[in-house]
């Protein structure tokens, strides 16, 4: 009997360090995950995407440990577009087929941006054809006074232009900052406004032009803010010199806030007066300041010869993040000195 006794509490013994072993595995196995597979995870948790500053499970939002990111202009993007238009397009004067073409491209791309709503205005050219104006509205801080960025997709009729110059390249500009201001903050509203039948309509006088802006401007109230300034993007690609373009038929205030905004990143563009030969012309009529961005000369400005090639990125980049900063940075006293600035006639 004593033996068989000392063979039982052995046995107990054994079977006790058994049990404690397993629970302690058990136990370690459910853990969370220690090292490496912890940062991994966190990463994927906070990943999020370049466009749409979104998470990456979709959901949508900022996470609340991490900023979201801040888009910068990126020329490549804009360069695309710009293919797209003077290259797959090409020539498309106002009111024809390829111009509709090139709207639809607009509006396709927009949607494409994130704006759940893109606007369409329709006119009647002097020669009874139709175009129209494609526009976005991206809402800042404040949501009364806005800043209406425009630029024009036609060409000019009769030349065979493809227009790479003139104007697809401020289309470019204007599609990648409405992809940049998607995403960051910015104080003014911002109306992004692709414009129709900008150039003088074939076989008319020189006064038959700009339809698309003088149809916006003379219909402000519709847009729904009270617009305080005009910047007009055309012909950003080729030449030697930035210049800053007014008619001087409205106050510059906003001509000379972009000017001293560009002295702060280094860069020194020219004044020029002129007679009105872009979509600025239409708001400076109604007693807005607007700002006319281009590069001078182009030698190829409505020929053949305005094609893809020809164009300098590096031109398009330097406006288009000109205009970035220049926006984000317009604060609420700028908005009210420009409001101040505006009579509207």
């Amino acid at each position: 009997m004593p033996g068989k006794q000392r063979v039982l509490a052995i046995a107990a013994a054994a079977l006790l360090l058994a049990g404690f072993t397993f629970g302690f595995f058990t136990h370690w196995l459910a853990s969370p995950k220690r090292g490496n597979d912890v940062a991994t995870t966190a990463v994927q948790e906070t990943t999020v995407e370049q466009d749409g500053g979104v998470k990456a499970d979709g959901s949508g939002g900022e996470d609340e440990h991490r900023p979201p990111i801040r888009l910068e202009f990126d020329v490549s993007r804009a360069m695309k577009d710009i293919a797209y238009l003077s290259s797959q397009i090409g020539y498309r004067p106002e009111g024809t087929a390829s111009e509709g073409k090139a709207a639809d491209y607009i509006a396709m791309r927009f949607s494409a941006l994130g704006y759940g709503e893109v606007f369409q205005q329709t006119f009647l050219l002097d020669n009874g054809a139709t175009s129209r104006n494609v526009y976005v509205v991206d809402e800042g801080e404040d949501t009364r006074l806005a800043v209406v960025v425009g630029a024009h997709y036609d060409t000019a009729g009769g030349t065979g232009s493809p227009g790479a110059n003139d104007n697809a390249s401020g289309i470019g500009v204007l599609l990648e900052l409405a992809r940049v201001f998607r995403n960051n903050d910015n104080v003014p509203t911002i109306i992004f406004a692709a414009f129709g039948a900008e150039e003088i309509l074939q076989g008319y006088g020189k006064d038959h032009h700009h339809y698309g802006s003088r149809h916006m401007a003379n219909r402000l109230p519709e847009l729904g803010y009270t617009v305080v300034g005009m910047i007009s993007v055309d012909m950003v690609g080729v030449g030697s010199t930035m210049v800053l373009n007014s008619t001087m038929q409205a106050p510059r205030r906003l001509l000379d806030l972009l000017a001293a905004h560009a002295g702060t990143l280094g860069l020194r563009p020219t004044f020029r007066q002129d007679p009105g030969w872009s979509d600025h012309e239409a708001f400076e009529k109604r007693g807005i300041p607007s700002v006319w961005i281009e590069y001078r000369e182009d030698p190829h400005y409505h020929t053949p010869a305005d094609t893809y090639d020809k164009l300098d990125p590096a031109l398009i980049a330097q406006a288009g993040r000109l205009l970035q900063s220049f926006l984000e940075n317009l604060d609420g006293a700028d908005l009210n000195s420009l409001e101040n600035s505006t009579f509207y006639r």
